[in-house]
């Protein structure tokens, strides 16, 4: 069943192919036709379709597996187990068929080489795993065998409804994803619906189809050897590449190694941005918005001017929960239009105060209000500009207003923790992407007002990867933490005032 509507599903792939290429979109056209993905599937796909009908090659990069598994077209359903939304997988399947690249003959190498894929699984003594071949194996065939598809389908159904309602769920929900191979089988369709509702309003509790946490982990990769197994092949056969790029990212940097950076807002005022390159800084982040009531007049002149000085870039708007998500959203991403080499979008969670010291807006939500909050802003702000958004966010603020939630740790961190080099990270977070160290500097060099400093959690050369893949650098920088340890501490008191903890 599909959650979201064929228009969301059209703006995330076109975000998508925006972001990352055509060649990028290419692998997503492929990944849509299993019914599920882990690494390993996909890491194959990747392999064994290099090249269209045509014998034409794509330059699909590998770097392409770990963007496609981490961006808003999947989502994760177990331990390393993905599926694509139901109107997500059927617009990419539709432009494979209609691309002259690919066509009907792609489908039909697709489904031989899923059908090889899950044939072993089959005879698995391992039920769920040999549930999990099953279905993959009944999509292969629904796309090229429809009748011998519907058929056995029709066969599972009655034996499911006579023996075990709880897979007769699993099963008639498989039907409707598969509505669109075999919409000419529509007595098929119907018993499925009516199936599924039957058992559903006699099964106090049945699992979903691809129940999360069900997929043995023992048959896939982790992300962490995906992430290995990707820097060993750059090195291999592109050590020019993997060396410059991302091999550093396995060393531990001191803080005093770190790519230093500056975030900045109207009140830092003048600005010379040669000057401030000059003085060590990599990388700087200017505010566009505060919530609705304030827009930075200063962003565009500084935006343009950080990418003429050689500066990397990144943008940020401080949420006010007090306000609707979306005008906010809206008039961040009408101010700024990312470009490739610039920094990720950033949302500055944290106090909203109606005057400085008096009551804070997030104290008029419920916990649950809070967290449904920052989630909304979250997606939205992915949705708009098509990137994953990094939290600012401080540790006392996040344990409690949002009650140290782990619900959000899959999004890059950038922890306020103030005149430390070894930040402490909060709810759930293993590692920090950023680290904000210093607020309110006056002084200094290039710079007529106040201007917060930062730190990037690697080298220059790191700073660079992050840039090209957020996703690949976060998954290097968990083995990293796994080889060397975290220097940042987690924490489950509060560590600093939540008044401090401020991007302007």
């Amino acid at each position: 069943m599909s959650k979201i509507s064929p228009q969301v599903a059209n703006r995330r792939i076109e975000s998508f192919s925006k972001r990352f290429g055509k060649a990028h979109l290419y692998l997503a056209y492929h990944a849509a036709f299993p019914l599920a993905l882990t690494p390993n599937l996909l890491y194959r796909i990747w392999a064994n379709f290099q090249r269209d009908i045509h014998a034409e090659v794509l330059d699909i990069p590998w770097i392409g597996v770990a963007d496609l598994l981490l961006s808003s077209l999947c989502d994760e359903v177990g331990h390393e187990l993905y599926e694509m939304d139901l109107s997500i997988r059927n617009v990419l399947l539709k432009r494979l068929q209609e691309d002259e690249k690919f066509g009907q003959q792609r489908i039909n190498e697709l489904s031989k080489f899923l059908l090889d894929y899950v044939q072993q699984q089959l005879q698995s003594d391992d039920p769920d795993l040999r549930d999990f071949a099953q279905a993959q194996y009944w999509t292969a065939i629904a796309y090229t065998k429809p009748s011998q598809a519907a058929d056995e389908l029709t066969a599972t159904l009655k034996k499911a409804y006579q023996t075990d309602r709880a897979d007769l769920i699993r099963l008639a929900s498989l039907v409707e994803t598969l509505a669109e191979p075999l919409a000419e089988f529509e007595p098929l369709l119907i018993d499925a619906r009516k199936m599924r509702s039957f058992a559903s309003s006699n099964q106090e509790a049945v699992e979903p189809p691809l129940a999360k946490n069900k997929f043995p982990k023992s048959l896939i990769f982790s992300g962490l050897a995906l992430a290995l197994v990707n820097v060993s092949f750059w090195y291999l056969y592109e050590p020019a590449k993997a060396i410059p790029m991302c091999m550093q990212s396995f060393l531990e940097p001191q803080a005093n190694d770190k790519a230093l950076g500056i975030d900045v807002t109207d009140y830092s005022e003048n600005i010379d941005w040669e000057k401030v390159k000059s003085q060590g800084i990599y990388f700087a982040y200017a505010q566009v918005n505060y919530g609705t009531y304030r827009k930075d007049t200063r962003f565009a002149s500084y935006w343009s001017a950080m990418k003429k000085a050689g500066i990397i870039r990144g943008a940020y708007f401080f949420f006010r929960p007090s306000e609707e998500v979306d005008p906010q959203v809206k008039m961040f991403a009408q101010a700024l239009e990312i470009e490739p080499g610039d920094l990720p979008p950033v949302v500055d969670i944290e106090p909203d105060y109606y005057n400085k010291g008096q009551k804070d807006h997030w104290d008029d939500l419920t916990l649950t209000q809070r967290l449904d909050r920052v989630s909304k802003v979250l997606t939205a702000v992915e949705v708009t500009t098509g990137y994953k958004p990094i939290i600012y966010t401080g540790n006392s603020f996040w344990q409690n207003k949002l009650g140290n939630t782990s619900r959000f740790a899959d999004y890059p961190l950038w922890i306020a923790h103030l005149d430390t080099d070894t930040p402490n990270v909060p709810g759930g977070w293993q590692f920090y992407t950023f680290h904000q160290y210093r607020e309110d500097q006056t002084g200094f060099p290039g710079i007529s007002g106040d201007v917060d400093r930062n730190r990037f959690n690697g080298l220059t050369q790191d700073l660079k990867c992050f840039v090209k893949s957020p996703s690949l650098f976060q998954v290097i920088s968990q083995l990293r933490n796994l080889i060397f340890g975290q220097k940042a501490t987690k924490t489950t008191e509060p560590s600093m005032n939540p008044t401090s903890t401020s991007v302007k």
